[in-house]
């Protein structure tokens, strides 16, 4: 399930590594889409290197082009940059050491379970990919998490969202990794710079394009509805067809 890609490798120059990290935090920002001026500013890229970048992305089907009424042209992320998301360029692990890693992503799941100060909580937690199947050396361990926010009145989100970022010290970007710190700390904590580890926002692994032969494993939530949630994105996709070139 998860690619595997080589360090060294380039898009218009730019090292894959970063264009993963740029896709990453799209897709954990919740977007389907983004701007030329969102890929400058990560990449801090000058006008013409972003275009060349662009031109790249969408001659490699890693992004298509998507009809806009407005000046700042949209890249509609593709299958293909969402495998990137999920890709890793770490070495083949043995499956002890696999194991190892989930046993310590429960552990660190159910420590911030337990500790109030987070905005979120985890509430589903599914491994999938090739630690399913048999082999002893295996890819990273995939793994999709989903969060419950504490706040129950969602009209008071936001603004709990940016008194917990104000209130962390830490430094940001922008506005929007500001209001989203509360989700990606988490992910941070649950990764743990663990490299066995892929974890991916479950946004992503509910609307990723799905083999057949998916197979995957609930380590924690409700089973009926995670199949339910699978099969209702699937039929999604399937109406509206593939996505434009």
């Amino acid at each position: 399930m998860t690619m595997q890609i080589n360090s060294r490798r380039t898009i218009a120059g730019i090292p894959i590594l970063e264009v993963r990290r740029f896709f990453r935090r799209v897709v954990a920002h919740h977007h389907d889409s983004f701007d030329k001026e969102w890929l400058l500013r990560e990449l801090r890229l000058s006008e013409a290197q972003g275009d060349q970048v662009l031109e790249e992305l969408v001659t490699q089907g890693f992004v298509s082009i998507e009809p806009s009424q407005h000046n700042d042209r949209q890249y509609q992320i593709a299958e293909l940059a969402r495998e990137l998301v999920r890709s890793s360029a770490a070495k083949r692990i043995s499956r002890t050491t696999a194991q190892g890693g989930l046993e310590g992503l429960m552990l660190r799941v159910r420590e911030i379970n337990s500790n109030s100060k987070y905005l979120y909580s985890v509430c589903s937690v599914v491994v999938f990919g090739s630690y399913l199947k048999d082999g002893e050396r295996l890819g990273d361990v995939d793994v999709a998490i989903e969060l419950s926010s504490r706040l129950e009145d969602p009209n008071k989100r936001s603004e709990a969202h940016l008194r917990y970022a104000e209130e962390s010290g830490r430094q940001f970007g922008s506005f929007i990794d500001q209001l989203y710190w509360a989700e990606l700390e988490i992910y941070q904590a649950l990764k743990a710079r663990q490299r066995t580890l892929s974890i991916q926002p479950w946004h992503s692994f509910i609307g990723m394009e799905k083999r057949r032969d998916l197979q995957y494993k609930v380590m924690l939530g409700d089973a009926d509805k995670i199949d339910r949630d699978l099969k209702s994105a699937q039929k999604e996709r399937e109406k509206q067809g593939p996505a434009p070139s």
